[in-house]
């Protein structure tokens, strides 16, 4: 949705999902997937003035558990009939609504102008419904059931077996997931009711369950509710809980974990110090929070620059990136972070041996440097050694490593500098 009013500054990176960039970002993987629209009720407060919607389509995107504060509408008409679908049109805010419950009274195909409002949360359907691991990958179905494949030695794939799949296999006894994150060999799911369950490799205790077993079906993590999100890097896990704090576990041999130790740990342990967090990201050996003021910290392994704060020193507490704002979005590669800022523009860091911070150069950079000839980006994403943007008109250009054709530009050459995808 778009607004004449300015994002309220604890939500601008929710916020800025919601732009016609972020929209045309999703067209892809909407058309491999479909429409996430269902048509439970949404609902409306009065005496909040909270609307709370299950999901809605907006252009060619679709966006789940939606939650916004309506300031002022006009009501247009309630149609009545079989309820239709949930859409919002960001060229005149009007919102329609298939089924909306008010008071105890339920109304059907709901049409509303919204004149002002504020936008609490929104995830896209694409937003982390699908993670790919080091050698296998997972998806969230529209039925929140989650389904992975690929390799199987320690159970990633969570259906109680070590064998691999070639094919989409369910995970055993999961179900009403709203996010995945997948790291080396395991995996982790956000349910909708703000639980963590993890499965696979657990050797550095990485599965938060106060053991170093692997497990081969989902495993709650004790002790840990009310998550939004979960990161995973190789060894170590993060979750974003829903009141802005951060909590890790796993391998801290780099001090990953953010608690200004290097001492693993197999259960969940809050990062001191760190507040106001809207979304994190793990590498290999480091994590990244971006909080809601657009600034971004790291923390954990730093030997090519990672972390962004001009040293190769490794940090075990969270380092604020310097001279770097107004981001709406980040992503850790392996070794290398890159940031999309609100402007559309793009900034990486950290090893950069396979052109993977995009600058034309194989030179690790210790500090957020900007991608040449890039803009309008509405979302990013890293590999191991290579980065890709999506721009607003539906087009990708990669950038890195390309030894075995990750760029997509139908080569297997590194490239240093942006490079179209080919269709």
């Amino acid at each position: 949705m778009a607004s004449n009013k300015q994002p309220h500054p604890a939500t601008t990176p929710i916020q800025h999902i919601w732009t016609q960039r972020a929209a045309a970002a999703g067209l892809a993987i909407l058309t491999l997937f479909g429409s996430a629209n269902a048509h439970s009720a949404s609902s409306f407060d009065a005496s909040t003035n909270r609307l709370s919607m299950a999901s809605v389509t907006v252009g060619d995107a679709s966006y789940l558990d939606v939650s916004a504060t309506i300031n002022a509408y006009t009501l247009l008409g309630v149609d009545g009939g079989t309820p239709g679908a949930d859409t919002f049109n960001p060229s005149n805010n009007l919102l329609t609504m298939g089924s909306l419950a008010v008071k105890g009274s339920t109304y059907t195909n709901v049409r509303v102008q919204l004149n002002s409002f504020a936008l609490l949360s929104a995830t896209p359907v694409s937003q982390n419904r699908l993670s790919l691991g080091r050698d296998h990958s997972c998806f969230v179905k529209s039925d929140r059931n989650v389904a992975c494949w690929g390799d199987n030695p320690y159970g990633q794939l969570g259906d109680n077996t070590t064998v691999s799949k070639p094919i989409p296999t369910s995970v055993s006894d999961l179900g009403n997931v709203a996010a995945l994150a997948t790291g080396s060999a395991y995996t982790c799911a956000v349910k909708t009711d703000g639980m963590v369950a993890c499965w696979g490799r657990n050797g550095e205790g990485q599965l938060g369950d106060n053991t170093v077993l692997y497990k081969r079906a989902p495993t709650i993590v004790p002790g840990l509710s009310n998550v939004a999100a979960v990161a995973a890097g190789d060894y170590h896990t993060c979750a974003l809980k829903t009141d802005g704090t951060v909590a890790c576990w796993g391998s801290s041999s780099s001090g990953q974990l953010g608690d200004n130790t290097v001492v693993g740990k197999p259960f969940p342990t809050v990062v001191p110090g760190l507040s106001s967090i809207a979304a994190i990201t793990a590498g290999s050996y480091y994590t990244c929070a971006l909080k809601t003021d657009g600034t971004v910290a790291c923390w954990g392994n730093n030997g090519y620059g990672q972390l962004g704060d001009n040293t190769v020193i490794d940090k075990s507490s969270p380092t604020a990136v310097p001279g770097l704002g107004n981001v709406m979005a980040i992503a850790a590669g392996g070794y290398h972070t890159c940031a999309l800022k609100t402007d559309g523009a793009i900034a990486c860091w950290g090893r950069n041996s396979e052109g993977q911070i995009g600058d034309n150069t194989v030179v690790a950079k210790l500090i957020p440097t900007t991608v040449p000839g890039l803009s309008n980006v509405a979302a990013i994403a890293t590999g191991g050694y290579h980065s890709c943007a999506a721009k607003a008109d539906g087009a990708v250009a990669c950038w890195g490593s390309n030894d075995v054709g990750e760029l997509g530009d139908g080569t297997l050459v590194d490239k240093y500098v942006r490079t179209p995808v080919r269709f």
